[in-house]
Parts: structure tokens; C-alpha cells; sequence
């Protein structure tokens, strides 16, 4: 009977025991790195009042441009309404893109 053998050994049974919660500790550590990821992933991706992130740096350009003369009145606002989505219906067209 040496020291080596299974069960034989100091661990004995035991080594089984801790194997089981180690193993669930590593798949709990996994699956939380994971919803991390998932929640970071849409967290950069939800619209703040219902404008989409890059909606809002779009918009901010334009009026920049606007400002600073780059673009006239007519074409600040048909860009606009493009970045602002399709019109409801009786709202009135926009400008040079309906005939």
C-alpha cells in the first residue's frame, strides 16, 4: 500500500468534494465575465431619449456646420430630417427629395 495510490493518499475521498466546487466557482466566474460583457455591450448600444448615440453626434455636427456657415437653412434641414427618421403621414414633404 503506498502513499500514491487513489484513495490511499492524505486527500483520500475529499479530492472529489473539492473538485465539485472548484469546478462550479470556475463556471460561476465564467458566467459572470460573461453577463459583464453582454452588459457592456448593451449598454453602448441604448439610445438616450430615444435618439441612438450616434444620432446625437450626427445632429451635433450639423449644427456645427450650420453655425459656422459650412451649410445653408434648406440644406441643414433636409439633413436633419434625415437624421430624425421617416415624417408621419400629413406632416409635409421635405424639400428637394419628393417630388
Amino acid at each position: 500500500m503506498g502513499m500514491m495510490g487513489y484513495g490511499d493518499g492524505m486527500m483520500g475521498g475529499w479530492s472529489l468534494a473539492w473538485s465539485v466546487p472548484a469546478l462550479l466557482l470556475v463556471l460561476a466566474a465564467v458566467a459572470c465575465v460573461a453577463l459583464l460583457v453582454a452588459w457592456l455591450v448593451r449598454r453602448g448600444t441604448v439610445p438616450q431619449r430615444g435618439v441612438p448615440r450616434g444620432g446625437q453626434e450626427a445632429g451635433e455636427i450639423l449644427r456645427r456646420r450650420f453655425a459656422a456657415g459650412e451649410i445653408d437653412d434648406d440644406e441643414y434641414r433636409r439633413r436633419l430630417s434625415v437624421l430624425d427618421g421617416p415624417q408621419a403621414p400629413g406632416e409635409g414633404k421635405v424639400s428637394g427629395l419628393a417630388g
